[in-house]
């Protein structure tokens, strides 16, 4: 007899395949979107942009005007959020907490 999956074990699967998903999007285009010559290996925070290179991501940033820092305040679905954006989050309300305390 096989034991039902709990609703976290289906979430859990659902989010590997998710990142399955993506991982296989990003496999279709595996070179650099700077230079089209050299396999991704970099991707913005900001943008989402693909460089293989500092120099890449250099010329990336001098063309698009990009200064590469993830929008803190951007909206994200829920199921893009993972660990390391809720301590993205959670870093980002204290510091605003930080700011206000200073200002005071």
């Amino acid at each position: 007899m096989t034991r039902p999956d709990s609703p976290a074990r289906k979430r859990a699967r659902a989010l590997k395949d998710e990142d399955d998903a993506a991982n296989d999007a990003q496999d279709d285009a595996p070179t650099c979107e700077v230079c089209g010559r050299h396999p991704r290996k970099y991707c913005c925070p900001r943008c989402a942009c693909v460089t293989c290179s500092l120099a890449c991501c250099a010329a990336h940033k001098r063309a698009t005007g990009c200064d590469g820092r993830r929008d803190a305040a951007a909206h994200r679905p829920l199921k893009a959020m993972g660990l390391r954006e809720l301590r993205a989050d959670c870093a980002f309300l204290e510091a605003a907490a930080r700011s206000r305390a200073t200002a005071e």
